[in-house]
Protein backbone atom coordinates (compact mmCIF):
# COMPACT_ATOMS: atom_id res chain seq x y z
CA UNK A 1 0.00 0.00 0.00
CA UNK A 2 1.11 3.26 -0.93
CA UNK A 3 0.95 6.37 1.62
CA UNK A 4 -1.31 8.31 -0.77
CA UNK A 5 -3.86 5.29 -0.23
CA UNK A 6 -3.58 4.40 3.48
CA UNK A 7 -5.69 7.02 5.25
CA UNK A 8 -4.15 6.23 8.59
CA UNK A 9 -0.76 6.48 7.30
CA UNK A 10 1.32 9.35 8.94
CA UNK A 11 1.87 12.74 7.08
CA UNK A 12 5.40 13.86 6.67
CA UNK A 13 7.10 17.20 6.87
CA UNK A 14 7.58 16.67 3.17
CA UNK A 15 3.82 16.44 2.79
CA UNK A 16 2.38 18.92 4.48
CA UNK A 17 4.82 21.37 3.18
CA UNK A 18 3.22 19.96 -0.49
CA UNK A 19 0.06 20.86 0.85
CA UNK A 20 0.93 24.25 2.07
CA UNK A 21 2.28 25.06 -0.70
CA UNK A 22 -0.35 23.84 -3.19
CA UNK A 23 -3.11 25.36 -0.61
CA UNK A 24 -0.99 28.89 -0.96
CA UNK A 25 -1.10 28.50 -5.01
CA UNK A 26 -4.98 27.54 -4.40
CA UNK A 27 -6.03 30.60 -2.87
CA UNK A 28 -3.63 32.95 -5.17
CA UNK A 29 -5.28 31.66 -7.74
CA UNK A 30 -9.03 32.54 -6.28
CA UNK A 31 -7.66 35.51 -5.06
CA UNK A 32 -6.48 36.37 -8.91
CA UNK A 33 -9.91 34.93 -10.09
CA UNK A 34 -11.94 37.25 -7.36
CA UNK A 35 -9.66 40.13 -8.99
CA UNK A 36 -10.99 39.56 -12.07
CA UNK A 37 -14.37 39.06 -11.30
CA UNK A 38 -14.28 42.14 -9.29
CA UNK A 39 -13.24 44.47 -12.51
CA UNK A 40 -15.48 42.80 -14.31
CA UNK A 41 -18.33 42.93 -12.27
CA UNK A 42 -17.35 46.72 -11.38
CA UNK A 43 -17.50 47.48 -15.36
CA UNK A 44 -20.65 46.00 -15.87
CA UNK A 45 -22.29 47.90 -13.11
CA UNK A 46 -20.87 51.09 -14.42
CA UNK A 47 -21.58 50.41 -18.00
CA UNK A 48 -25.38 49.66 -16.90
CA UNK A 49 -25.22 52.58 -14.59
CA UNK A 50 -24.33 54.71 -17.73
CA UNK A 51 -26.63 53.37 -20.10
CA UNK A 52 -29.45 53.97 -17.57
CA UNK A 53 -28.81 57.16 -17.30
CA UNK A 54 -28.69 57.59 -20.72
CA UNK A 55 -32.01 56.10 -20.94
CA UNK A 56 -33.16 58.44 -18.19
CA UNK A 57 -31.77 61.72 -20.45
CA UNK A 58 -34.06 60.16 -23.18
CA UNK A 59 -37.12 60.15 -21.32
CA UNK A 60 -37.01 63.52 -19.63
CA UNK A 61 -36.44 65.19 -23.38
CA UNK A 62 -39.40 63.05 -24.32
CA UNK A 63 -41.42 64.89 -21.52
CA UNK A 64 -39.75 67.97 -21.88
CA UNK A 65 -41.10 67.94 -25.72
CA UNK A 66 -44.10 66.64 -24.49
CA UNK A 67 -44.55 69.55 -22.45
CA UNK A 68 -43.60 72.00 -24.77
CA UNK A 69 -45.80 70.89 -27.35
CA UNK A 70 -48.89 71.00 -25.13
CA UNK A 71 -48.03 74.72 -24.30
CA UNK A 72 -47.88 75.13 -28.00
CA UNK A 73 -51.07 74.22 -28.74
CA UNK A 74 -52.48 75.90 -25.57
CA UNK A 75 -50.69 79.57 -26.42
CA UNK A 76 -51.24 79.07 -30.52
CA UNK A 77 -55.11 80.15 -29.84
CA UNK A 78 -54.42 82.46 -27.09
CA UNK A 79 -51.96 84.27 -28.98
CA UNK A 80 -54.52 84.84 -32.05
CA UNK A 81 -57.03 85.62 -29.67
CA UNK A 82 -54.68 88.43 -28.30
CA UNK A 83 -53.45 89.92 -31.48
CA UNK A 84 -57.05 90.13 -32.28
CA UNK A 85 -57.65 92.14 -28.96
CA UNK A 86 -54.80 94.27 -29.66
CA UNK A 87 -55.64 95.50 -33.33
CA UNK A 88 -59.08 96.42 -31.52
CA UNK A 89 -57.31 98.38 -28.87
CA UNK A 90 -55.40 99.79 -31.41
CA UNK A 91 -58.32 100.88 -33.30
CA UNK A 92 -59.49 102.27 -29.71
CA UNK A 93 -56.87 104.04 -29.09
CA UNK A 94 -56.63 105.56 -32.73
CA UNK A 95 -60.63 106.96 -31.99
CA UNK A 96 -59.82 107.89 -28.80
CA UNK A 97 -56.91 110.11 -29.89
CA UNK A 98 -58.53 111.66 -32.72
CA UNK A 99 -61.54 112.55 -30.42
CA UNK A 100 -58.96 114.27 -28.06
CA UNK A 101 -57.33 116.44 -30.69
CA UNK A 102 -61.12 117.70 -31.42
CA UNK A 103 -61.42 115.53 -35.45
CA UNK A 104 -63.92 112.37 -35.96
CA UNK A 105 -62.65 109.32 -35.22
CA UNK A 106 -61.89 107.02 -37.98
CA UNK A 107 -64.72 104.83 -39.14
CA UNK A 108 -64.83 101.21 -38.31
CA UNK A 109 -63.58 98.94 -41.49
Amino acid sequence: MSALQDDNASATKKDITELRQELKQEIAGLRQESTQNTASLRQELKQGMVQMEDRLVEKMRDMQTEMLRAFHNWASPTDIKLRGHEDRIALLEQRVFALERGELPPQAR
